[in-house]
């Protein structure tokens, strides 16, 4: 693993990710294929754009989603925030601190809890693992992104 000492440097630019998603409650799977993108914003932290190809239930869709991670006062830290539809953060979702290589976060959603698991392979390649648990959901999410150079 590496060490990341400052977090949005590292993160900053575009990812390719492949994503696979098991539905360990119905039994169903399916893939996630595009890209993130992460860019400055004027506080000192990043808007992550995703955007892409779910393939799911034999059938194709565009998807995309955005977040705000925020600075902490820590350059190995950030807090990623769900996003308004005017683009401001609205509400926490987890915190994310890659300076040992790897880190675990909790978010719990209504019943439901979203633990997630981030390793810094590589300068440019992340491991990200959610693991979705309650009486709502239940899937492991598993991303491997690789920086688009």
């Amino acid at each position: 693993m590496l060490e990341i000492s400052d977090l949005a440097a590292f993160l900053r630019g575009s990812w390719r990710i492949e994503r696979t998603v098991v539905d360990r409650k119905h039994g169903q799977n399916g893939t996630f294929s595009g890209t993130a993108e992460l860019s400055s914003l004027a506080d000192g932290g990043l808007h992550y754009h995703e955007f892409g190809i779910l393939d799911w239930r034999g059938a194709s869709a565009q998807t995309q989603r955005d977040y705000r991670l925020l600075p902490t006062g820590d350059p190995a830290v950030l807090d990623w925030s769900f996003v308004n539809p005017d683009g401001s953060a609205s509400y926490f979702f987890h915190t994310m601190n890659l300076g040992s290589g790897l880190w675990r976060a909790n978010h719990p959603c209504a019943a439901d809890t979203y633990q997630v698991e981030y390793q810094a392979l590589s300068q440019d390649e992340l491991s990200v693992v959610w693991d979705v648990t309650g009486p709502s959901k239940d899937n492991l999410r598993t991303s491997s992104w690789q920086r688009i150079l």
